[in-house]
């Protein structure tokens, strides 16, 4: 252990002050503000009564009570600490110590002094962004103070202070609103606890919806510990086969292929030197379009074998994997994509294991596309305003770079039509629109090593995802959806038979109820036959024009924050 969390919530028990917590390394400050040596006899003992320990310390300005916690996060398992203040009234500043010892407790009669160092000081009055986008805009949310400078009686000089100014996002309430229900519906229905959905304008970059659980109560910040994470941005997973879409794509756009190119998948095994790689039904052969539909691994290696590794890795790292999109959120990821040179390892990235992903890189990857070919950098910042309302600046669209040809990206959106209609994502199928795009299911991996494959005592457990676009012909959006480890299905209708969690059976229906929602308050117009009116369950009545929505504001107003 490295660092020690520690809660951002001090309260000063003498005048109830809020303060808050700083690291310094490796050294306190003193009253004056200088840099004082740190010595051990600081710590002056430990309680281990009442379950958890604790260790008092002494900052000769009063006492600090520290207890420890370990809190298990999506992220991992981390060490944490619940901090007591206990100092005089109207005192400025207090400083403290915790060390480590050589099996990275806290406390002990081994800790060391030079590794984990932290000030307490009395709170800024001011109102500070903490996390996500008001962290990231704390400057510009915040303003300046103004100052007058008197000697004597006489103003020698005076500054006004300057007002915060608002930053407006690209995000839609209403759709924000479908995304939130539907998520919570889903993790209810498939008996998960964590997932995303992300919904994203593929011609421009913005990020229109996006939700992630766990999450927490922003008012209260209760769990922030255990569930202060964004799913969407910083949590990675082998995607599966929503990945073969990479070796795919590249086949086409080097012209190895056309969609209706024959490759025989060996019925459902394959040998190549050390090399095997199965599919879960037998299959023959396979056209292009119909690998993609079928979900088959054979296929997609293959595919990748034609391509070659060097130009494969090409086309992955063209599409945005194993580098950070850059959108404006903190602690984002950058997932995982090695080049080990190992065959097998090869193979099993072209369909979507050994390498790791996030959400947002691959509604980026599909949002590419769906728009033409070109990877767009994703935008959840639009403009900053000041407080009359005036924009003072706009932040630009940004392509990143041409992927693939725009006759590439017009035949995989046919391609992946078909797993829609006629393929693995047919619980995907919105009426009145042609949907196109590919489900996922991949193993979630072994903390001692492969996989949970319901063999050897170990019981199955899922990553399922869809990521799709619609309408197919021209996409106005993109929406990916993961589900996270789902146990359990809903009661399928009487006589029906059961279906098995994957995908197509979770993660494709929660996108055709998002989409069906979504194309009603966007006010789409359908582009396929449908005795049905289009409706958003739960939504406006009275949908917006194509291209208006209605934007979230993060405002400089302290009681809005």
């Amino acid at each position: 252990i490295e660092n020690i969390l520690l809660t951002s919530e001090l309260k000063n028990e003498d005048n109830n002050q809020p303060a808050w917590v700083n690291w310094i390394d490796p050294s306190f400050i003193d009253e004056k503000g200088e840099m004082i040596p740190v010595e051990k006899k600081h710590i002056i003992g430990a309680n281990n009564e009442g379950g958890e320990p604790q260790w008092n310390l002494n900052t000769g300005k009063g006492k600090l009570t520290i207890k420890t916690k370990t809190y298990e996060t999506g992220l991992g398992v981390f060490a944490g600490a619940d901090i007591k203040l206990s100092v005089p009234k109207g005192a400025v500043k207090f400083t403290a110590m915790i060390g480590l010892d050589d099996a990275g407790a806290l406390g002990g009669n081994n800790a060391t002094s030079d590794q984990t160092h932290f000030i307490v000081r009395e709170a800024d009055p001011k109102v500070t962004g903490r996390a996500g986008i008001e962290a990231k805009m704390n400057r510009v949310l915040s303003g300046c103070d103004g100052y007058v400078i008197t000697k004597g009686d006489k103003v020698q000089e005076r500054k006004a202070p300057t007002h915060g100014e608002d930053v407006q996002l690209t995000l839609d309430t209403g759709l924000q609103m479908i995304l939130e229900e539907e998520l919570d519906k889903g993790l209810h229905d498939y008996a998960a606890q964590k997932g995303t959905i992300i919904l994203m304008n593929p011609n421009n970059g913005d990020i229109l919806a996006m939700a992630s659980r766990p999450t927490y109560n922003l008012n209260t910040r209760e769990n922030i510990r255990e569930n202060g994470y964004d799913f969407a941005t910083q949590v990675i997973y082998e995607p599966g086969s929503t990945f073969k879409s990479i070796a795919t794509a590249g086949t086409l756009d080097q012209g190895l292929v056309e969609p209706d190119t024959k490759i025989f998948c060996e019925w459902g095994y394959y040998r190549n030197g050390s090399v095997e790689v199965k599919d879960e039904y037998p299959y023959g052969e396979l056209s292009f379009e119909q690998i993609l539909a079928k979900s088959s691994n054979i296929g997609a290696y293959k595919l990748a074998l034609e391509l070659g590794e060097e130009t494969f890795r090409h086309y992955i790292k063209a599409f945005g994997f194993g580098a950070k999109t850059n959108i404006l959120m903190a602690g984002e990821s950058a997932g995982v994509v090695n080049n080990t040179g190992n065959p097998t390892d090869f193979s099993r990235i072209s369909y979507g294991y050994a390498v790791s992903v996030t959400p947002l890189q691959v509604a980026c990857a599909y949002s590419a596309i769906a728009n033409g070919g070109i990877l767009m950098k994703p935008r959840l910042l639009k403009s900053v305003m000041t407080k009359n309302g005036e924009f003072k600046s706009l932040y630009k669209q940004e392509a990143v770079r041409r992927v693939i040809k725009a006759d590439t990206a017009e035949k995989m959106r046919q391609a992946l039509t078909t797993v829609v209609d006629i393929g693995t994502a047919r619980r995907a199928k919105v009426e009145g629109f042609n949907v196109a795009g590919k489900t996922g299911t991949a193993r979630k991996i072994h903390p001692e090593g492969g996989y949970y494959n319901g063999e050897n005592g170990r019981e199955k457990r899922l990553t399922v995802s869809f990521a799709g676009m619609m309408p197919a012909e021209k996409p106005e959006f993109v929406c990916v959806v993961v589900i996270d480890d789902p146990r359990g299905m809903p009661e399928p209708p009487k006589n029906n038979k059961k279906r098995s969690i994957g995908g197509g059976s979770v993660a494709a229906p929660i996108f055709a109820r998002v989409a069906t929602r979504v194309a009603a308050q966007m006010g789409l117009k359908p582009t396929e036959p449908t005795n049905e009116k289009l409706h958003a369950s739960g939504g406006s009545e009275h949908p917006q024009k194509p291209g208006q929505y209605r934007k979230i504001i993060y405002t400089s107003t302290p009681s809005n924050r």
